[in-house]
């Protein structure tokens, strides 16, 4: 075993490679990573606005500068859901992949209920299926 003066320098050595952001590993095997925040990818940003290049076709993480094209960044997003039902009141929790399907007319999530079977629509920006067969109308 360790006495308390190494184990205190090791925990010292531990705390620096922690403030640097480097993981590593203890003698015993255990892992210790430090507390950080992960970079997430995304567009390019322009140098002289500052903004995102909209029609880039790849994603950039900003830490470390890996590129990877749009078509294979997008193929490995996943969507994580917290979702009540509207059939059955039910709580649940779904992991899907993140692809959006026409049904109705309308881009949407789509996934069944755990409990109940529901199926259940997550739109772009709210908005309600078309009615088959039906057109629209203004109110006046």
């Amino acid at each position: 075993m360790l006495s308390d003066r190494n184990s205190g320098i090791i925990l010292l050595i531990a705390l620096i490679l922690m403030f640097v952001r480097i993981p590593f590993v203890l003698f015993d095997g255990n892992y210790i990573a430090a507390l950080m925040e992960k970079a997430k990818m995304g567009k390019p940003v322009d140098e002289k606005t500052g903004h995102a290049k909209i029609r880039a076709k790849e994603f950039v993480c900003p830490e470390c500068g890996y590129t990877e094209e749009k078509e294979e960044y997008e193929s490995k997003l996943v969507a994580n859901i917290k979702y009540t039902c509207p059939k059955c009141k039910k709580d649940g929790e779904i992991q899907i992949p993140y692809k959006r399907k026409k049904v109705d007319g309308v881009d949407a999530l789509v996934f069944n209920c755990k409990a109940c079977n529901e199926k259940i629509l997550i739109t772009k920006k709210m908005k309600d299926p078309k009615a088959k067969g039906s057109s629209v109308e203004d109110d006046e």
